[in-house]
This record gives structure tokens, C-alpha cells and sequence, in this order.
């Protein structure tokens, strides 16, 4: 599990500006 996936998906879903799918990814990846 390294750190770059993580920030990766979350700069992608900020510059799409969706929280909700920001706070959905985190949790999928959190799950994961």
C-alpha cells in the first residue's frame, strides 16, 4: 500500500471538485 495511490485519487477527485466522490473513494480505499 504505498501513499501515491491515495493522493493521487484524492488531487483527481479536488480538481473534479465532488466531495462526495472524494469522500466515496476515500472510503472504498479505506476499506480496501
Amino acid at each position: 500500500m504505498t501513499s501515491l495511490v491515495p493522493e493521487m485519487i484524492f488531487l483527481w477527485c479536488f480538481l473534479c471538485d465532488n466531495e462526495w466522490i472524494s469522500n466515496q473513494m476515500f472510503k472504498l480505499y479505506a476499506l480496501s
